[in-house]
């Protein structure tokens, strides 16, 4: 007999082994469970085997997640072995950045992004971005002991004692008594 899908469905365990045995992740297969219940739900459908209607979808989505992970598509949370892909290196060294200088910011990266917990499939766009943030700032974040240049264009003292930028509000006068 026909019916519309139960508000609690769950897919029960010959149903999971059958998705393992087609190399569905147990995990995965079970996160989809509550999209197919509400969409099932709002179509208001009926039919005598929502267990079967299951593995079906439970498989195009794998084999879709399968496609986009080997495409390097997936949607993925930054994880500690992640690593650019050899066309991201290309095009670091076509900007003329030294590789080994990409490889070197890559644990600040993950880090960065392992502690913001984004899920995305654009990690290498964002490591291409990082490594030329990184490239363009890298002399200023040097202390001027190594490079031995001042930092400073003038003294302290007359940047503090400077008030040049206030005549204007003074009617020209330098110190500052109207």
């Amino acid at each position: 007999m026909k019916h519309v899908i139960p508000r609690d469905y769950q897919p029960n365990d010959e149903v999971l082994a059958r998705l393992a045995q087609c190399g569905v992740d147990r995990e995965f297969a079970l996160s989809l469970v509550l999209e197919f219940v509400i969409y099932w739900q709002e179509r208001g459908d009926k039919t005598h085997s929502w267990s079967s209607k299951f593995v079906t979808h439970a498989m195009h989505e794998w084999r879709r997640y399968e496609i986009m992970l080997a495409q390097g598509r997936a949607n993925i949370a930054m994880h500690v072995e992640w690593i650019p892909n050899k066309n991201v290196l290309w095009a670091i060294a076509e900007q003329k950045i030294p590789e080994a200088f990409a490889l070197s910011v890559l644990p600040e990266f993950r880090i960065y992004w392992m502690d913001q917990g984004l899920v995305t499939n654009a990690w290498n766009s964002k490591f291409i971005g990082h490594v030329r943030y990184r490239w363009q700032t890298r002399s200023v974040n040097v202390p001027s002991h190594v490079n031995n240049k001042p930092t400073r264009q003038h003294s302290l003292v007359g940047d503090i004692t400077d008030r040049s930028w206030a005549a204007e509000y003074t009617g020209g006068r330098k110190d500052g008594n109207r």
